[in-house]
């Protein structure tokens, strides 16, 4: 079973609200003028430091405005409150730059949200929302006060904020035993959408984008045009690319299967180190319909990425 240590990124804040999140986290803003919500915006980026967001579930439940009481989705809410009140129910990553709510629901239903919740002189409720674009759900939603020292208890729990509630590492260190399950969200496209668009404008190395095209197969692409194949194919070599460059940085220019350490055959630069090591995608097949993201990827020697291939080529032969 997966834990939130085995992560690629960290949990760096946590989200309270009463309402568990669906496929957006929003924020309210709370400054006046045309600023106000890219004031919010700029803050939650900060804090959330592109890494994973935890999700807690508040003791109290807000009522919506008068004469929807008996509003269905805020009725459904009230009914399951009880089981996850005081719990943190999941781990979500969210896009990094906000999209307008209304773009993300459609404009009926984001009028009907602030019919219900937005104070009828501020129309803004949740305004400033950021796309979830990858979740897991935490297994048996533990009692944030199990988890948390007092302390932490105090400072991130019951302190009141309209953003998000920064971790320490020792809340980090706290949670990272804790068993989560992937669970898919439906705005995972608009960062594929963005990211395609980047990796169209970004410099990809050519060793990089050949082994990409090779480690992915053309039945991964079934149904979709060349054009869009080309697209898909792109990103993932950018994503790889990043991965690469973060494990350089990271002093990690190891194989992830062997443990073969470059260092320990020649003394030089980094940039030749990682010459010796090739970037291999664990997941090829699912590149058509799941695409690919970052931890997809791993560094291998030449020799067990030749292994890999292998296996993937006698697993198919034995299938057909």
């Amino acid at each position: 079973m997966k834990t939130i240590k085995d992560l690629p990124f960290p949990i760096t804040a946590m989200k309270a609200d009463w309402m568990p999140a669906d496929s957006w986290i929003g924020f309210t803003p709370t400054g006046k003028g045309l600023n106000a919500a890219a004031q919010c915006q700029s803050t939650i980026n900060k804090q959330a430091k592109n890494g994973y967001i935890i999700e807690y579930i508040t003791q109290s439940i807000q009522e919506p405005n008068e004469g929807y009481e008996n509003e269905p989705s805020y009725l459904e809410t009230l009914k399951e409150h009880p089981q996850v009140a005081g719990r943190l129910i999941a781990i979500h990553k969210i896009r990094a730059s906000s999209r307008p709510l209304e773009e993300i629901l459609g404009n009926e239903a984001y009028e009907k949200m602030q019919d219900v919740w937005a104070k009828p002189d501020k129309r803004v409720r949740w305004s400033v929302a950021f796309p979830i674009v990858e979740s897991y759900e935490i297994i048996n939603k533990p009692l944030a006060k199990k988890i948390f020292s007092e302390e932490s208890q105090k400072s991130i729990i019951r302190r009141s904020s309209a953003t998000l509630r920064e971790l320490s590492e020792k809340d980090r260190i706290s949670l990272s035993y804790l068993e989560i399950k992937r669970i898919e969200t439906r705005n995972e496209w608009i960062a594929i959408e963005d990211e395609i668009e980047i990796s169209q404008k970004s410099n990809i190395d050519q060793s990089i984008l050949d082994l990409i095209n090779d480690d992915l197969p053309v039945g991964a692409f079934e149904g979709e045009t060349e054009e869009k194949t080309s697209k898909i194919k792109r990103r993932a070599a950018w994503l790889a690319q990043k991965f690469a460059l973060r494990r350089s940085r990271e002093g990690t220019l190891i194989c992830d299967h062997c443990s073969y350490d470059p260092k320990d055959t020649i003394n030089c630069d980094k940039k030749y180190l990682r010459s010796l090591l090739d970037v291999h995608h664990t997941d090829p097949i699912k590149s058509g319909f799941r695409y690919t993201r970052e931890n997809d990827f791993e560094l291998l020697c030449p020799n067990c990425h030749r292994l890999e291939h292998l296996k993937i080529r006698m697993c198919n032969d034995d299938v057909l």
